[in-house]
């Protein structure tokens, strides 16, 4: 398994274990994180001919899970939750959902 893929991968991985492990640059999410997340979600697609869509786990698994920790931020977990225990109730006539008139700063608007 070498090449020039997997050399690239392994270099951001030193990078990112460099930083801390958390991030890329500094102390929180920046560009340089969504760069690589998009990056390697490429190379698990499939798409790209003559690229084993496990090339990223197997050079660089920590990168891998860098990835999939920023593709879920850690407030999803908690919203998935009470969604799905009914904590959090839609007010679809507050938001104006399919209930009723629009409310009349909505209709304003749209004249």
């Amino acid at each position: 398994m070498a090449g020039p893929i997997t050399l690239y991968l392994r270099r951001l991985q030193q990078r990112l274990d460099t930083h801390g492990g958390r991030y890329f640059a500094g102390d929180r999410l920046s560009v340089a994180d969504l760069k690589v997340l998009v990056w390697i979600l490429h190379l698990k697609s499939g798409k790209l001919d003559h690229v084993p869509v496990d090339i990223a786990d197997r050079a660089a698994p920590k990168l891998v899970e860098h990835c999939e920790r920023i593709k879920r931020p850690p407030w999803s977990d908690r919203l998935l939750h009470e969604a799905r225990t009914h904590r959090v109730k839609p007010d679809c006539r507050r938001a104006g959902i399919g209930v009723g008139p629009a409310p009349s700063s909505l209709a304003a608007a749209l004249r």
